[in-house]
This record gives structure tokens, C-alpha cells and sequence, in this order.
């Protein structure tokens, strides 16, 4: 959809600045908006950087073909529906954009969701010594355990009863958590929301 460079390219993204920054005097305005009025590059320019930027130039075009004669204020009115299809053109591309940023979004949050959960599943298993299976006895030799000195009492603190996210604002959001066995290990607790973006 792309016209051909204009090599007047960066004068005008020079001047759109400025006037962005309302540092551009009259008369290098009145250019800036006859030149976009009359370069379609330019025009795909300006309004990706400005949409408001349309307003002027329609309203330049609608004075030219006013003070002209019958072919040139037609020649306008071709000019401001080809400005209005190249604007709908941009949004549509903007809105396209979105859409599939929305969705990349989604799949990636879903993604991270999963990649969590399973990282604090692994997370509790190695903290529990790793997967259940059958327990080997332990062969301690009467002499080890005589002169094993007595464990000190945990300073560990209690478990609570009370989980350890009680409430969150999100209606989408899920908790997990995962209790530790002991006071010694760690409770892991996950929170899923699928309407933050990440």
C-alpha cells in the first residue's frame, strides 16, 4: 500500500516533529500540509505518526477546491476520498496489529502459566527428595546411632491452618498451593491470572 519514497521524506518527519511539538511557524506549516495533501507517502507518514494530522490536510483540500475552478474542486474531492481510504487503510492495519497481538498474548500467557505450574511442581517434588516410589530401609549401624548426639528441638515455625493467599481481587485468578509435609519444607503457591498481561 506503500507509495514511492518521496525525497522530501525527511524534511517532512523533520516538520511533523516540530509541529508536534508546536515549534513550527505558519508558513512551513502551510507547506508541510500542502506537500502531505500532495504526496500519498508522505500523507502514510503523517498520519501514522499524528491520525489528527488529517483534519488539516481535508481542511486545505476543502479550501483549494473551494477557491478553484469546477475540474480542480473535483480533482479535490478525489484527493480528500483517497486521504479518507488511505486513513481507513492505516486504522485497519493498526486494528489487524492488535488482533494478533492479542492473541500472541494469550497463547503466551497461557504458556507461562503452564511453564509455572510445572516449575513448582518440580520445585516441591525435588523439596520432598524427589519423586514418590518405594523406600529403601536405612542401615544405620548400632555405633552410628549411639553417637549421633540428640536433635536439638525445631525452631521451625507451626504450620498454619489458614492457606496462604486468602483472598485476590481478580475473579479469573487461580490459586494453587501446594502444603509443605514438614515445617521444614517450603509450601509453594502459584496465583494464574489470564487477564494480566505479561
Amino acid at each position: 500500500m506503500s507509495a514511492v519514497a518521496c525525497p522530501e521524506a525527511d524534511v517532512t518527519r523533520r516538520r511533523l516533529r516540530q509541529r508536534a511539538e508546536d515549534l513550527l511557524p505558519a508558513a512551513e506549516n502551510a507547506l508541510l500540509v500542502a506537500h502531505v495533501a500532495a504526496c500519498r507517502s508522505c500523507r502514510e507518514t503523517a498520519l501514522s505518526e499524528d491520525p489528527t494530522f488529517l483534519f488539516s490536510v481535508l481542511s486545505a483540500s476543502a479550501e483549494a477546491a473551494s477557491a478553484s475552478s469546477p475540474r480542480a474542486r473535483a480533482s479535490g474531492e478525489a484527493d480528500v476520498r483517497r486521504l479518507t481510504a488511505d486513513v481507513r487503510a492505516v486504522l485497519e492495519v493498526e486494528r489487524s496489529r492488535r488482533r494478533l497481538a492479542a492473541r500472541r498474548n494469550a497463547v503466551l500467557r497461557r504458556a507461562a502459566a503452564l511453564a509455572g505450574l510445572a516449575a513448582g511442581v518440580a520445585a516441591l517434588l525435588l523439596a520432598r527428595g524427589g519423586p514418590p516410589g518405594p523406600a529403601a530401609p536405612a542401615a544405620t549401624a548400632p555405633e552410628a546411632v549411639a553417637a549421633a548426639p540428640a536433635a536439638a528441638p525445631s525452631t521451625a515455625p507451626e504450620r498454619r491452618a489458614l492457606p496462604l493467599v486468602e483472598a485476590v481481587e481478580s475473579r479469573q485468578a487461580q490459586v494453587f498451593e501446594f502444603a509443605a509435609d514438614t515445617p521444614d519444607d517450603p509450601t509453594v503457591v502459584f496465583v494464574v491470572d489470564q487477564s494480566v498481561d505479561l
